[in-house]
């Protein structure tokens, strides 16, 4: 194919895609917009979409009636996507909760939830990480190693100084101490 070819096929691309746009555009934002409530999840929603649509450009299908259903059934999917994001999210919070052993006096004022969330935000992007594809993404340390290329005895040795890092951080915000790996029965995350 040549270069003025090429370039033909990819301006009659984005003419259809911004065609495609403008007639969509409304009945996804609607459909969006109805099933979230925050402005920000919606054009969230929408960018997800339409990257989607863009993506897919050549299976827009080519009645009006029919490629606005298609649109919106690519939203329904990118909305699913969220959702089990944010469920992910709470439920790898609910899990270090779990095995942090919230430590007592700490539930009376409510903040030991707050102190875990900030100090995990306050980690290193490489710890963040770690812990994530331990908790969130419930990997096996052997499979944090391939996801990271190094050994697994490496991948053990970082989860643990994350976890480690993560309880000290914790216990000083909260300004108190938190059981030592040996108390913690589970030998979750403390």
């Amino acid at each position: 194919m040549r270069a003025l070819d090429r370039l033909n096929w990819r301006v009659r691309d984005e003419e259809v895609f911004v065609e495609f746009y403008r007639k969509s555009f409304r009945a996804v934002h609607s459909y969006l917009e109805r099933r979230l409530a925050d402005h920000g999840d919606i054009d969230d929603a929408v960018a997800e979409t339409y990257l989607v649509v863009w993506r897919r450009r050549q299976d827009i299908p080519p009645a009006d009636s029919e490629s606005i259903a298609w649109a919106i059934g690519i939203a329904r999917y990118c909305l699913a996507n969220q959702r089990r994001s944010a469920l992910r999210r709470q439920r790898l919070f609910l899990r270090i909760r779990q095995v942090a052993h919230e430590p007592s006096g700490v539930s009376e004022s409510g903040n030991w939830e707050a102190i875990v969330i900030a100090e995990f935000n306050r980690l290193s992007d490489g710890d963040r990480e770690i812990l994530e594809l331990a908790y969130w993404d419930d990997l096996k340390v052997h499979e944090i190693a391939v996801v990271l290329k190094c050994t697994s005895n490496a991948a053990s040795v970082r989860l643990h100084r994350a976890k480690r890092r993560l309880k000290e951080r914790a216990e000083a915000g909260a300004g108190v101490s938190v059981c030592t790996a040996e108390e913690n029965v589970d030998g979750a995350l403390f």
